[in-house]
């Protein structure tokens, strides 16, 4: 998932941002700029999905400590 580019954005919203990487979305979720109810867009399904609903984009931002 190192190399796997996000394209996020609100439900509220209709543009997207982006692309992050993978380190650019934990710093973004330590902010409180990303939550685990921020959209982001999954190529693999071609739809935006929430990022609380899949556990291994969850787990690779918002890692345990």
């Amino acid at each position: 998932m190192d190399t796997q580019e996000f394209y996020i954005r609100r439900a509220s919203e209709t543009d997207a941002r982006g692309p992050y990487n993978l380190e650019e979305m934990v710093s973004l979720a330590e902010t409180g700029s990303v939550t685990v109810e921020t959209l982001y867009y999954d190529a693999t399904t071609e739809r935006w999905a929430v990022i609380g609903d899949n556990p291994v984009v969850k787990a690779g931002i918002f890692p345990r400590k």
